[in-house]
């Protein structure tokens, strides 16, 4: 089955085009190439059209984004990463700070940088699970000290500076 889009005129297989349910025929009027191009060459105003349909997804408005941005300082409000802190991808864009909301009453909870929305996410926003995680880093990072302090022990007394190791300045020596 064939389809032609009504810009460019030419005729093309209908899976060129992406499903729209409110579509004729089922199916968007531009093809995929075709929508490739103009979303490349409208970037900025298909990138605003995406940022104001996300934000009323949560009832928010650019000035309450703008509004709750400031007051956390332009900063994620978990680990402080700044807003415009480029994407990790390396894509060399920056990525904006993501509409944080409670998934059971829909209500708005903060800015968050993606990493620290997706992490939310992935632990199911679960407190016990994040407390779990915590008590996790902390014994390993115990356990880690513990090994870096024998190290330097061990370190120490085979060292043939061992007596200046051992007393430090300030120290007693009882040659």
């Amino acid at each position: 089955m064939m389809k032609v889009f009504s810009k460019c005129h030419i005729e093309k297989p209908v899976d060129q085009f992406r499903p729209y349910k409110l579509g004729r025929g089922g199916r968007y009027s531009q093809c995929k190439e075709c929508e490739l191009r103009y979303k490349e060459a409208n970037r900025p105003r298909v990138l605003q059209g995406y940022r104001i349909r996300n934000l009323k997804r949560y009832g928010l408005t650019e000035r309450d984004y703008e509004t709750f941005l400031r007051a956390q300082h332009n900063v994620c409000a978990i680990c402080k990463t700044p807003e415009g802190t480029p994407d990790n991808q390396g894509s060399g864009r920056t990525k904006r700070l993501a509409v944080d909301h409670c998934h059971i009453t829909g209500q708005y909870r903060g800015l968050l940088c993606n990493n620290c929305n997706r992490g939310l996410g992935l632990f199911k926003d679960s407190i016990d699970v994040l407390n779990g995680c915590i008590a996790y880093l902390l014994k390993r990072k115990l356990i880690q000290s513990k090994r870096e302090l024998l190290k330097l022990i061990l370190y120490a007394k085979s060292s043939s500076h061992t007596k200046h190791v051992v007393n430090s300045p300030g120290s007693r020596d009882d040659d």
